[in-house]
Formats: C-alpha cells, structure tokens, sequence
C-alpha cells in the first residue's frame, strides 16, 4: 500500500489492523491536515455499519464493508 508520499518500509511497523491507530474522524482530517496513518472501523465507531478502511493522508490504502452483529 505504498503512496507517492510513503514507501511500503514506512508502513511496515504496522503488522496488523490492529496495530494501526482510529481515526478521530471519518475522514481522518485534524485542524492541521489530515492523520498520516489510521482505521476507520465502522462496526465500532459512528452508526456500526457501513465501510472500514485504512487512510494514508486522508485517502483509502484499504477498505472492506458489511455489517456485523455487535
């Protein structure tokens, strides 16, 4: 999932989802830009439904839908 910004060696301490730190919003925007890295896992956060996905400087590296029963 490298980017024109970061290489795939900038990513690679992240082993898992698990490891990758939520996003503070949906878009991963903050007052200076956006996060470098995070998670927005809808079956958790927001309406429990709808997308997940992983964001590199605001844009989807990572995605996967659906429901899930809490």
């Amino acid at each position: 999932y490298a980017t024109a910004d970061y290489g795939q060696a900038d990513l690679a301490g992240y082993t898992s989802l698990s490891d990758i730190p939520q996003c503070g919003m949906e878009d991963g925007s903050m007052a200076g830009g956006y996060e470098r890295i995070c998670e927005w896992r809808a079956d958790a956060v927001g309406n429990h439904a709808g997308e997940s996905y992983v964001l590199v400087d605001g844009g989807k590296v990572l995605s996967w839908g659906g429901t899930r029963e809490m």
